[in-house]
């Protein structure tokens, strides 16, 4: 008999970067660019109807690779506030994804959710980026006798490093990854708001961890 545990849990990140507002909102709303550099998320497809489907890494604590697939859109809010809403996936819609048929291990749906906030501050804009993921991962054979409620503090340890490593490594690569996009698309952007300030740096000012109990593809994202 299979058994499955429900894990959740949210990861916050607070970002300063020293550059035009208009700057930092266009570098968020690249969605092309910013969802394949997350940690963690191994493939970005990208469906004609505006939808992405993202594989989040991990494995069943034996070393065997696993994926969790996350269906997102994006919405445009008023005041540059980007909502990123999870959709519907199930498990006959990953089977009959033709670009999944040669993953490294199984898959399972799940839920990925948040938002990015921006607050204009006298010398810089500060982002707010939020993050929420929910889970329903199938149980190793080998852990099937343990009481249910172990199970699920073994699942939320799991995500509690998870989240831990994708937010550390957004922290690590912010500066990096915003510095490659502003020298890519500094001729793109609007005469006036152009990057270019020489004092350009992304710097993680803090972060909290919470813990809790069929489109058409139209282009791949690597």
């Amino acid at each position: 008999m299979v058994h499955y545990v429900a894990v959740q849990g949210d990861f916050e990140r607070s970002i300063r970067l020293e550059e035009d507002l208009e700057v930092v909102y266009s570098y968020f709303t690249d969605f092309n660019f910013i969802l394949p550099r997350l940690p963690e998320i191994e493939r970005v497809l990208r469906y004609a109807d505006n939808r992405y489907r993202m594989i989040f890494g991990a494995d069943d604590g034996r070393g065997h690779e696993l994926g969790i697939v996350f269906d997102i859109r994006h919405e445009m809010l008023e005041n540059r506030h980007i909502k990123m809403v999870s959709l519907p996936v199930a498990q006959h819609d990953i089977q009959q994804d033709p670009r999944l048929q040669n993953s490294k291990g199984p898959l399972f749906p799940g839920k990925f959710s948040g938002e990015t906030l921006f607050h204009q501050q006298p010398n810089h804009i500060e982002v707010i980026y939020r993050v929420r993921l929910e889970i329903e991962i199938e149980v190793p054979h080998f852990l099937n006798f343990l009481p249910k409620k172990m199970l699920q503090q073994i699942g939320d340890t799991m995500m509690k490093v998870k989240l831990s490593s994708v937010g550390d490594g957004m922290a690590r690569r912010m500066s990096m990854d915003f510095q490659e996009w502003c020298e890519a698309n500094r001729a793109k952007l609007p005469v006036g708001v152009r990057a270019g300030r020489q004092t350009t740096s992304a710097q993680v000012q803090q972060s909290r961890i919470i813990q809790s109990a069929d489109p058409r593809p139209s282009n791949e994202l690597n």
